[in-house]
This record gives structure tokens, C-alpha cells and sequence, in this order.
């Protein structure tokens, strides 16, 4: 608890550059991110996505990997260029529409316990890096889904995500999303 981390460079990480896990207080402020997460090879006859070498689907490796944390502050920070890729929606694979669904590296992954903030971000893949979703939310079916309870996201710039920039299903009680530009 009462953690600030701020104002360093990750260029690396075999999961996530930061995880935040059962925690409570923590800020990440100034970080810049990059280069984490698993690299795979692409499996055609399975949608497309990447698989390790033990052949897992590689998906949800993140610059900032939020799980059953509250009073989570990101802010300022520069999270690009991971090491891993997403793969695409195609509507024309043999599978279908739907086994195509985009697997890969996040941004953010969040399952917060509520009382999360996300300000003032870049959170840029790029075009041979693309991100699944830029922000990534656990169980987004779930009552207690994502970002789940108050919380503000606003002035981030999200880009290059194969799903969604940012995965706002779930609960959401009280959770602001604005002043936000989404590509």
C-alpha cells in the first residue's frame, strides 16, 4: 500500500513491464513502457492468433497489469510498443467471424476493486504492434467487470487497438469516461 512510482523507463518484461496485484494506493506516474510481453507465431487454422512456443494463446500481456487492486492512479505515461502483436477481426477465415477475435498485448489490463484513475496517457501500439484493446477490462460480462466502481478515465490518447480502445463493459458504477480521443 502507498506506493508512487515516477518519472522511469521499462524496456522489457517476460509478462508485463508493471503488475499491480492485491494492492492498494499505488500511482504510476511518468512511466515510460515498452518492449514487454511474449512474442509468438502467428496460427492460421486457429483464428490467427499468436501462440508461444507451448503453443498458448498469448493475449492480455500488458504495460500496466492492474488485478484486484483500489485507488489506482495512472498518469502522465507513455505506454508503447510492446513486443508481442494482436491479431485482426477476418470476417473470411474458414473458422469464422468470431474465432478471429483479436488476442494480444493491452496497454492497461484492469480488474480493479474499484476507485481506479487513468489520466492523461498515451497509450500508442503502433501498426506492426496493435494492441487487442488499449485498455483491456477483466471479466467485462461481470457485475464487478473492469474498472468496476468510481473511477475516471479522461484525457488519454488510445490507438491502435484490433478490438476496442478501451473495454468498458461490466458493472461500471459510477465510471467516467471523457475528454478522451480514441483511433
Amino acid at each position: 500500500a502507498y506506493i508512487i512510482l515516477e518519472n522511469f523507463t521499462v524496456r522489457g518484461g517476460a509478462l508485463h513491464a508493471i503488475e499491480v496485484r492485491s494492492c492498494n494506493q499505488v500511482r504510476i506516474l511518468a512511466a515510460d513502457l515498452s518492449g514487454w510481453g511474449r512474442v509468438g507465431t502467428a496460427v492460421f487454422n486457429l483464428g490467427g492468433k499468436y501462440r508461444d512456443a507451448r503453443g498458448s494463446t498469448i493475449n492480455n500481456d500488458a504495460g500496466v497489469f492492474v488485478n484486484r487492486a483500489s485507488n489506482t492512479v495512472i498518469e502522465r505515461c507513455w505506454v508503447h510498443d510492446p513486443a508481442g502483436h494482436s491479431n485482426p477481426w477476418d470476417a473470411a477465415h474458414p473458422l469464422g467471424f468470431a474465432a478471429t477475435h483479436p488476442a494480444g498485448p493491452n496497454a492497461v489490463f484492469m480488474r480493479s476493486l474499484g476507485a481506479a484513475v487513468i489520466r492523461w496517457n498515451d497509450f500508442t501500439g503502433s501498426e506492426g504492434h496493435r494492441w487487442n484493446d488499449a485498455i483491456e477490462g477483466w471479466n467485462n460480462g461481470g457485475p464487478t467487470g473492469g474498472f468496476y466502481r468510481d473511477a475516471d478515465i479522461h484525457g488519454n490518447f488510445l490507438a491502435f487497438g484490433q478490438d476496442d480502445g478501451i473495454e468498458m463493459d461490466g458493472g461500471q458504477m459510477n465510471v467516467r469516461f471523457f475528454g478522451n480521443k480514441v483511433e
